[in-house]
């Protein structure tokens, strides 16, 4: 995969005051990668290629020439295990090996007349092709590491724009200022213009606004203190380019999944100022070993130097249906 370099993809535009990246306009050639990083150039889908989606009921045929925008979220994602029986005619077992990570993946198109698919994308391919060469970009129905492998490492195009809508439904959120969405679960980075934020019917986000030196972040209320050091232990033991991670905001949005927003800081660097990112990650509760295995992540803010506040924002997340995964 090719990789985005953290300081010379930094939109032109920032907040003098503590150096937050805001992104211009969109290239029509992007992918948001799971992991937080994205590549733009010439995109398209492969030669030959026909798009089929089933939403449940009816298998759709999509010319890829129709297709604006694609989104992959994570529907289901399990750790699976092998298991043998100690005694034969015995129910008693144990685990054998380490647990294999799968992920299966749901697809939400927008088309350039500015309808909207939902459902199972049958796996497909796409191509980049950028000044670093030409990229084939696997869309993926389904995904399965191999044993020990982590559950974040299978990682997948959360978010493709092939092209601008030549209309659409759009969301109309209540947000000032500068304002950027992450959908839920997928974390893919979306953009607000004029307070309309084009989403998907079916979508759930979280939405951050960066004003007077802090990033304030749509959050459900109540303490999540327990949960916040839990994760922050998990965090703790996790290599990362960026060598200070804090967990700034933690919630639990079921009985498998945990959100926090991370702040990011590379204090190593010895001179200069230092790059930072304010994330959100996704974690994936194992029930069986009782541990917290990060699912994906998605960044709202980055920049240099002294890093802005991050203030928790329940009155954002009442105010806006779409942040509780309501319809408007």
């Amino acid at each position: 995969m090719m990789r985005c370099h953290l300081i010379t993809t930094f939109a032109l535009l920032a907040l003098a005051s503590f150096g937050v990246a805001l992104e211009a306009a969109e290239p029509n050639g992007l992918v948001q990668w799971s992991n937080g990083e994205e590549d733009t150039g010439d995109l398209s889908f492969a030669p030959g290629v026909t798009l089929k989606l089933h939403d449940g009921s009816v298998r759709h045929r999509i010319e890829p020439s129709q297709v604006a925008e694609l989104r992959l979220r994570p529907e289901k994602e399990e750790l699976l295990r092998r298991w043998r029986f100690l005694e034969p005619g015995k129910p008693a077992k144990e685990e054998i090996g380490e647990p294999k990570p799968t992920r299966t993946l749901a697809a939400d198109l927008t088309l350039i007349d500015g309808r909207e698919l939902s459902g199972h994308l049958f796996t497909t391919m796409a191509i980049l092709r950028n000044e670093a060469g030409k990229q084939r970009v696997l869309i993926p129905a389904k995904q399965q590491g191999d044993e020990g492998t982590a559950l974040n490492a299978l990682i997948y195009p959360q978010r493709m724009v092939f092209a601008p809508f030549t209309q659409g439904h759009g969301h109309k959120v209540v947000v000032t200022g500068h304002a950027i969405a992450l959908t839920r679960p997928g974390l893919a980075r979306l953009g607000i213009n004029d307070g309309t934020l084009h989403a998907g019917a079916a979508t759930a986000v979280f939405l951050a606004r960066i004003a007077d030196d802090a990033v304030h972040v749509s959050w459900p209320n109540g303490d999540h203190t327990a949960l916040q050091q839990r994760l922050q232990n998990e965090l703790n033991q996790i290599d990362d380019f960026f060598d200070d991670r804090r967990i700034s905001l933690a919630w639990s949005a079921s009985d498998d999944t945990r959100y926090s927003v991370v702040m990011l800081q590379r204090s190593g660097v010895a001179t200069g100022s230092k790059p930072w990112r304010i994330e959100i990650w996704r974690w994936h509760h194992d029930a069986i070993d009782d541990r917290y295995l990060i699912a994906g992540r998605g960044w709202l803010a980055r920049g240099l130097g002294a890093p802005p506040q991050i203030h928790a924002d329940p009155a954002l997340w009442n105010a806006n249906p779409i942040c509780r995964g309501e319809t408007p």
